[in-house]
C-alpha cells in the first residue's frame, strides 16, 4: 500500500514539474519541440499531448526542473498526459 501511496506521491510531483515549465510556441520551437504557432502558451504537460514530445525530451532541456523524474514514473506521466483530453472527451459523452 506505501508503494502505492509513493508512486501516485511522484506522480503528482511529476505532473506538477511538467506544469511549472511554461513557453510561448515561438520558445518551445527554439528548443527544438514542434508546436503549433498561435502564440498560446503551453506547460511542458500540454506537450505532451503532442506525439512527437516525450518527457525524456524535456528532461534534456530541463533536467534541473525534471531530472529526478525515473524513468518508470515518466513513462506513467506520459501515457497519462498524452491521453488526457481523449479521458476527458468521454467524461463529456
Amino acid at each position: 500500500m506505501q508503494r502505492l501511496r509513493d508512486t501516485e506521491a511522484s506522480i503528482s510531483a511529476a505532473n506538477a514539474a511538467l506544469q511549472s515549465i511554461r513557453h510561448f510556441p515561438n520558445e518551445w520551437c527554439r528548443l527544438g519541440l514542434k508546436t503549433v504557432l498561435d502564440g498560446i502558451s503551453r506547460s511542458a504537460a500540454e506537450m505532451l499531448i503532442l506525439s512527437d514530445v516525450t518527457v525524456a525530451q524535456l528532461q534534456q532541456r530541463f533536467p534541473e526542473v525534471l531530472g529526478s523524474i525515473s524513468a518508470n514514473i515518466a513513462e506513467r506521466v506520459e501515457i497519462e498526459n498524452k491521453y488526457a483530453s481523449v479521458v476527458e472527451v468521454q467524461r463529456e459523452e
